[in-house]
């Protein structure tokens, strides 16, 4: 009877230490690609055991990895992270962002469509591995430049990120650029293209911006997240992405134990991702290094819009680096 409650308690014990933690960072990745299979993953700091994706309340997928391919997903699917039975996060995939069907060989443009309060992080075009420069325009509905026309063999895509109730969505979107169409007989009437879709002069709302703000801070921490604190200690400085939304300034702050260990600031005259100069200081260095195992930094990012009469925003996000 002893040897046996002795196991007992053990046992629960166990499963106390890997349980999953309330605050824990989970970020999905939902990657579609005409003609090719997609593929969910899946990043935690908890420890799981399963990836599961479900369709119109039936599982399809299963998979003890951090990743499943499926011929195609479905507008509806719910993608859920498990610890034994123990559901750690879920997120409903739908099919946004979608590049338009006008993009094909020769264009140096096309428009992509994102989600409300979702970040387009990087939009453009590759070919075997080479990025081909580009920027993009604000708004729900936005126009990528290129920096030369599209070529037989191009890959256009569109990466966009969103947090929602703590966890991250990214959803990647590719597309191998096809021939465009033969024009139609002269006899048919010519087709008229709609104007641009452009934000209203006045810009987008406080909280769009600030839901804006979130998801670039978000990707922000999310890229501090794998920096070890002994090699991060021994840098005068730290280079961190951000996506603006559109112009204006960030300042980024890291924050530890209540002290600031470093700030940096960027100015851009147009919206897209660049990178931020964060200098770290002695104090902040010294923290870092003597750091046991684990330390919470909190990233804080205020932005403000080159637009005339708007206000500040600010957000943040805690990230657990580890030694």
């Amino acid at each position: 009877m002893l040897r046996h409650l002795i196991a007992t308690v053990a046992a629960l014990t166990a499963v106390a230490v890997l349980a999953p933690s309330a605050h824990a960072y989970t970020r999905f990745t939902f990657e579609t690609e005409r003609y090719v299979p997609a593929r969910v993953t899946v990043e935690s700091d908890d420890v799981h055991t399963r990836l599961e994706l479900m369709r119109a309340g039936v599982v399809i997928k299963s998979t003890a990895a951090d990743e499943l391919d499926i011929g195609e997903l479905v507008e509806g699917d719910v993608a859920t992270v498990y610890f034994g039975q123990v559901p750690i996060a879920s997120t409903t995939y739908e099919p946004l962002p979608v590049i338009s069907d006008t993009v094909c060989i020769g264009h140096s443009s096309f428009y992509i469509r994102r989600a409300p309060g979702a970040v387009v992080l990087d939009a453009g075009a590759y070919k075997y591995g080479s990025s081909i420069g580009s920027d993009w325009t604000t708004g729900d509905s936005a126009l990528v430049t290129l920096e030369r026309p599209l070529q037989a063999g191009d890959v256009a895509y569109v990466l966009t990120s969103q947090v929602t109730a703590g966890v991250e969505i990214r959803s990647h979107r590719a597309l191998r650029v096809p021939e465009c169409p033969s024009p139609k007989p002269p006899s048919d009437p010519p087709v008229v293209a709609p104007p641009p879709i452009t934000p209203p002069p006045s810009g987008p709302t406080e909280q769009q911006s600030l839901a804006a703000l979130k998801g670039s801070i978000g990707a922000t921490g999310s890229s501090l997240r794998p920096l070890r604190l002994q090699r991060l200690a021994k840098r005068a400085s730290v280079a961190l992405p951000f996506a603006f939304p559109e112009p204006g300034t960030v300042t980024l702050e890291l924050v530890a134990k209540g002290k600031a260990i470093g700030t940096g600031a960027r100015q851009s005259a147009a919206n897209g991702k660049v990178s931020v100069s964060v200098k770290l200081t002695p104090a902040g260095r010294k923290l870092l290094k003597r750091a046991k195992k684990t330390l919470k930094v909190t990233v804080k990012g205020a932005f403000t819009a080159s637009r005339p009469n708007v206000s500040t925003q600010r957000t943040a996000v805690t990230v657990t680096l580890k030694r």
